[in-house]
């Protein structure tokens, strides 16, 4: 169903503006995330778009998202999945269906800031058609003056970060915007066609760098990826999983060393693992430790890496289907990607420092689902 606009045009009117700009189709993610479904789509309904529909993905909530999508916002498809089949396998379901040639990805925790969001990020896909996906400007919902993410790159053997997490925005990544290596699966908006070209969403990676892995794929296939800085979001963050939750931590560290697997060129790949094995259990592991509090999550790259080996074959088989794709070597891709192989010590001490400092403020109280302007 489309979106019945708040902004009135005249039948004439509209009927040129739907010719002038193409259609996009707006999936929100919510697992049990009744809360923030109000705020979120309350501010997709003050979009100025002329030709939008929204969809809400629901993995199998149990805490009334459902009842009141239905009640509160009726114009809202909703596709109800009777287990929670991850972000990996809800939008890939949306993107069989899609009929438009952009679709937009939202979490649940996401809300728009103003109503031209949407048109900013088109205008960047419609001017490149080497463009793949946006990425938004992303700043926490509960200090909308600091960045949370303008997309995504990594440190080469060791993992993905949010490009400017945790710190003031003061316009520093905006003019010229910064190119980023991923899009952030929290905002974005993607090239159906495109996407559809590299194989959707890899639905091992239930959660988590499933973002970073699908861009790598459409770099390596030839696409870009760029940041809209006039598209603004205001995002929680963790509103699922929680900012040092175990299983987040776990699934972005198997996801990392599935997705090396899968995109490095064989010798790049051989230094990878050897990085990544150092790194994870002489640094990441003691790391996680400290910072949570609980030595439980020492065993997280050894539950990463018991995961890989098990699904040794079915990566190999997604291997052989990425470099199928390849058009760009690796010595393009690692300068795009990030600065280093490995993540310097100050670097780790600042995310960790961000991370426990959001931890220690949304353990005592939760944010209000809007920010306060």
């Amino acid at each position: 169903m489309t979106l019945i606009l708040r902004v009135e045009y005249h039948s004439s009117e509209a009927a040129t503006l739907r010719r002038l700009r193409p259609k996009v189709w707006v999936g929100v993610l919510n697992r049990n995330g009744r809360e923030w479904l109000l705020g979120c789509l309350d501010s997709v309904s003050r979009t100025d778009y002329p030709d939008l529909e929204v969809a809400v993905l629901d993995n199998a909530s149990t805490d009334g998202s459902q009842e009141l999508v239905r009640a509160r916002f009726p114009w809202v498809r909703l596709v109800a999945f009777k287990q929670n089949v991850g972000f990996t396998g809800a939008y890939n379901t949306l993107l069989q269906d899609c009929t438009a040639p952009y679709l937009v990805l939202l979490n649940n925790d996401a809300v728009a800031a103003d109503p031209s969001w949407l048109e900013h990020l088109v205008a960047a896909m419609e001017e490149d058609v080497t463009v793949a996906a946006a990425s938004c400007k992303m700043l926490y919902l509960d200090r909308c003056q600091q960045i949370n993410s303008v997309g995504g790159k990594a440190f080469w053997w060791t993992g993905s970060f949010d490009v400017g997490d945790g710190e003031r925005d003061e316009g520093q990544y905006d003019s010229p915007p910064l190119e980023p290596f991923s899009f952030c699966g929290g905002a974005a908006i993607l090239r159906v066609d495109a996407v559809r070209e590299v194989g959707g969403f890899d639905e091992s990676m239930f959660a988590y760098r499933e973002d970073f892995d699908l861009s790598w794929r459409l770099r390596l296939k030839g696409y870009r990826i760029v940041y809209v800085p006039k598209a603004r979001i205001y995002h929680f963050g963790g509103a699922t999983w929680g900012p040092l939750s175990y299983d987040k931590i776990y699934l972005s560290s198997r996801h990392w060393l599935r997705a090396m697997l899968k995109n490095y060129s064989g010798l790049t790949l051989l230094r990878a693992l050897a990085g990544y094995l150092f790194y994870e259990f002489a640094i990441r592991m003691p790391g996680l430790v400290w910072v949570s509090r609980s030595a439980h999550y020492a065993l997280v790259p050894f539950h990463s890496l018991l995961w890989n080996v098990r699904q040794a074959g079915n990566t190999l088989q997604a291997r052989r289907e990425s470099q199928r794709h390849r058009r760009v070597s690796d010595a393009v891709i690692l300068q795009v990607m990030g600065p280093a192989g490995f993540e310097p010590l100050a670097h780790i001490a600042r995310r960790a420092r961000n991370l426990q400092q959001v931890h220690q403020e949304r353990s005592p109280r939760r944010a209000s689902s809007s920010p306060e302007l």
